[in-house]
C-alpha cells in the first residue's frame, strides 16, 4: 500500500503494485520490484535453515526473550526477539545445510550484566524441576531482590515450562512443574536471574540435558 505523505500531490511512500517508493535525500524515489530466477547458493539455504532452526526454538518463548534480551534491545534499539535470533543463529547452531540443527549447549534466552547464579544444579523429581544455587549472605541489597528465571524446554515436541517470575535470590532454590506425559521425554535446562523490575538480565546458564 502506497502512502500520499502531503496530501494527493505530495510525496508518495510504501508499496503501489510491482512498484516501491520512497525518501531518499529529500527525493521521493521509485523503483520497480525485481525478481530473480537464480537459485540461492549453498551458504544461503545454510543461513536460511540457521534462521528457520533458531526461529524453530524462540517462538516458544516468547516473555523470557521480552525480559532476557530486553537490556540489549533498548541499547541497539531493535526488538528483543531480533537480538535473540541474531545471537542465537551465529552462536547456536551445528552442523552442515541440509542438516543444520540447534546445539542447545550454547543457546541464550538472556545477556545482561546481572551476577549469575553460583554453583547452578538441576534434579528432575516427580513432576517438577528442582534448581538450587549457593545463596550469599553478603549480596547487595538490589541483588537481593533478582529473580530467577527457569526454562525446561523439550525439543521433541517443542513442550516447555518455564518462569520469569521465581523465586528470589536469596531463596536458594525453586521448582519448576512439568507435565507428567513429559517425564521421560528429553529436556534442555536452562536458568538466569532478572531483577526485580524486568529490566536487566543475568547471562543464561545452561544446565545440561537430562533423559538425554
Amino acid at each position: 500500500m502506497g502512502i500520499l505523505k502531503h496530501g494527493p500531490f505530495g510525496m508518495t511512500t510504501g508499496k503501489i503494485q510491482n512498484m516501491v517508493s520512497y525518501d531518499l535525500n529529500g527525493k521521493n524515489v521509485f523503483r520497480r520490484i525485481g525478481k530473480t530466477n537464480k537459485k540461492p547458493t549453498v551458504k544461503q539455504l545454510a543461513v536460511r535453515q540457521k534462521m528457520a532452526v533458531v526461529i524453530e526454538f524462540l517462538k516458544h518463548l516468547g516473555p523470557l526473550i521480552e525480559f532476557g534480551f530486553k537490556a540489549q534491545a533498548v541499547a541497539a534499539r531493535k526488538s528483543a526477539h531480533n537480538m535473540a535470533t541474531s545471537y542465537n543463529t551465529k552462536n547456536a547452531t551445528a552442523g552442515e545445510y541440509p542438516e543444520i540443527v540447534m546445539d542447545y549447549s550454547k543457546a541464550m534466552i538472556s545477556q545482561g550484566d546481572l551476577m549469575q547464579p553460583i554453583e547452578p544444579q538441576v534434579e528432575l523429581l516427580q513432576g517438577k524441576l528442582r534448581f538450587t544455587w549457593q545463596n550469599q549472605p553478603d549480596l547487595e541489597y538490589t541483588n537481593r531482590k533478582d529473580q530467577v528465571m527457569m526454562l525446561a524446554y523439550f525439543p521433541e515436541s517443542h513442550d516447555i515450562s518455564a518462569d520469569v517470575y521465581g523465586a528470589l535470590r536469596t531463596a536458594g532454590e525453586d521448582f519448576l512443574p512439568i507435565d507428567n506425559k513429559l517425564q521421560h521425554a528429553r529436556i534442555e535446562v536452562y536458568m538466569a536471574f532478572m531483577s526485580s523490575d524486568r529490566e536487566h538480565a543475568s547471562d543464561t546458564i545452561y544446565l545440561g540435558t537430562i533423559n538425554g
